[in-house]
């Protein structure tokens, strides 16, 4: 993190492999050669996305990384913990989608034999 980024607040998801590559057949194929990457490996993806502090994000740009072992460990973590990582986005979307739900209904129903809505959610 650079020195004067502070305490980090904010993160945001950072590609390893830029979108700009995506848009570029010949520079997306020699990434994915280069980085021993399976020709199904799309860059708008878990398996591409890694947490960064907002600070470092901001540093790094629209530079396109030249392979190297440090890129290559950044996907393979990436893509380690894409399925969990797919899953947690999963179940936020299922928890705002009923979230949605149970404001709509709730001034209808208000209680469920006594318990709320939103005690129930929580019991799951």
């Amino acid at each position: 993190m650079p020195a004067d980024a502070g305490l980090p607040t904010t993160v945001q998801v950072d590609q390893v492999i830029l979108e700009s590559v995506a848009d570029d057949s010949v520079l997306l194929g020699q990434a994915r050669s280069a980085l021993d990457l399976p020709d199904d490996f799309e860059v708008n993806n878990f398996e591409n996305w890694l947490p960064s502090f907002a600070a470092c994000n901001r540093t790094k740009g629209s530079r396109v990384w030249d392979p190297s072992l440090i890129v290559q460990q950044a996907i393979q973590k990436a893509r380690d913990h894409a399925p969990q990582a797919q899953k947690i986005a999963d179940d936020l979307v299922t928890d705002r989608k009923l979230s949605r739900r149970v404001v709509k209904v709730g001034p209808i129903w208000g209680h469920v034999g006594g318990a709320s809505l939103i005690g129930l959610r929580r019991r799951r």
